[in-house]
């Protein structure tokens, strides 16, 4: 199953990465659009199969946690908080949190907001989070030796 995912992952991005070498084409990059926004609701509800549903978590690290500057955006999502931690490295650049996942990083802390209604506040979040972060799934350590996968806003990567 893995390696059909992969397959599926490859085929996707090579044709919107050749897409780009037919730019002037509008036919071809309407056609690529299309296919684009149907393979990300696939992988979406794949990954929520595959993973027990991430899509309703997000893990916050930052300024979305209780008690900091943007708390009041996740006010009226009702849900479960629970202590967690990535791995990455956190920066701090204008003072507003930053991270910038990975391997080999340091252990993050983050709060876990767990909540069914999460998928309907995304488009909201995505656009609240703005230019400066990219919503991505990520591994998240339980504490107790569990692992879930959830959501979190980070630094976008260099290679889209």
């Amino acid at each position: 199953m893995l390696v059909r995912t992969a397959d599926l992952l490859y085929i996707i991005r090579s044709n919107l990465m050749h897409g780009e070498k037919f730019a002037g084409d509008g036919q071809r990059s309407a056609r690529d659009r299309i296919v684009a926004a149907a393979a990300i609701r696939v992988l979406a509800l794949f990954f929520d199969l595959t993973f027990d549903r991430p899509s309703t978590r997000l893990a916050a690290y930052g300024s979305l946690r209780s008690g900091r500057a943007n708390a009041a955006v996740l006010q009226g999502i009702d849900g479960l908080w629970e202590e967690g931690s990535v791995v990455g490295m956190l920066e701090e650049p204008d003072g507003v949190p930053l991270l910038r996942w990975g391997h080999g990083g340091n252990p993050v802390e983050v709060m876990v907001l767990a909540s069914n209604h999460l998928p309907e506040h995304f488009e909201r979040l995505d656009e609240f989070e703005g230019g400066r972060y990219e919503r991505i799934l990520v591994p998240v350590d339980g504490g107790d030796g569990s692992i879930m996968i959830a959501n979190v806003y980070a630094a976008p990567t260099a290679e889209r």
